[in-house]
C-alpha cells in the first residue's frame, strides 16, 4: 500500500515536534513493513535544505520536489492546495492521511 501523509507545517529536520516525529516514525515503520510511505509538507525559508529545494524546483518545474530524510521520501514546497495533484501524480498513493493544524474541533 502507498500512503501519503500531508502535513501543512514543515517537517524534519526543519521542524521538530510531536506531529513530525510521530509521522516520521510511522512512515519509517510502514516502509520497513513493505509499504511505501511519504510525507508532503511545507518548507521553511532557510538553510541548505531550502536552497536545494528551490534550485530543484527551478530546474524541474515541480512545486514539491522530493528529497529523502533518513529513508523517508519527503515532498517539500508551498501551497499544498495547488500542488496536491502534482504530488499524487508522482507518488500515486492508495491513501492520504491529512493533518489539519490550528482548527479546534467543532468550531467554525
Amino acid at each position: 500500500m502507498r500512503i501519503l501523509f500531508v502535513n501543512p507545517r514543515s517537517f524534519l529536520p526543519q521542524l521538530l515536534g510531536g506531529i513530525e516525529t510521530t509521522t516520521f516514525d510511522l512512515a519509517q515503520h510502514l516502509n520497513c513493513a513493505g509499504h511505501a510511505a511519504a510525507v508532503m509538507c511545507q518548507i521553511e525559508k532557510h538553510g541548505v535544505l531550502w536552497l536545494r529545494n528551490r534550485l530543484t524546483t527551478r530546474l524541474t518545474g515541480r512545486a514539491f520536489p522530493a528529497d529523502q530524510y533518513r529513508g523517508v521520501t519527503v515532498f517539500r514546497g508551498y501551497e499544498h492546495e495547488r500542488s496536491l495533484g502534482e504530488v499524487t501524480r508522482v507518488f500515486r498513493p492508495d491513501a492520504l492521511v491529512i493533518a489539519e493544524i490550528g482548527r479546534a474541533s467543532g468550531r467554525e
